[in-house]
């Protein structure tokens, strides 16, 4: 899943996870992560979220929401990187999202 992320903007990506019956799973009691990196080896994260610090978690739809604010991505810099979202629940790792992320930059300011 490829989406972009318009810099100086407020940015918030809902996502509904639902499991095979077509029913919200619950991911109120996970934890998440999502990195962006300029490459797949890429040393610096451009991008680092968790559950609580840009990352929302709920029992509800949207059941997670990613969220930057315009500061954020106004300090954002970097033209295209891949990234992914994993979701954990005890030892059970999910990687739920991957991709890429364009980052369309802004000319007023």
């Amino acid at each position: 899943f490829s989406f972009p992320i318009e810099q100086g903007k407020t940015f918030e990506l809902r996502i509904r996870w639902i499991d095979d019956t077509k029913q919200i799973v619950d991911v109120s009691a996970y934890t998440a992560r999502m990195k962006a990196r300029q490459g797949y080896a890429g040393a610096t994260a451009l991008i680092s979220l968790t559950n609580g610090a840009g990352i929302t978690l709920a029992s509800t739809a949207p059941n997670i929401t990613i969220a930057l604010t315009a500061t954020e991505t106004a300090a954002l810099s970097f033209v295209r990187a891949v990234y992914d979202l994993e979701l954990v629940t005890g030892a059970t790792v999910t990687r739920l999202l991957s991709g890429t992320v364009s980052l369309r930059k802004n000319v007023t300011t």
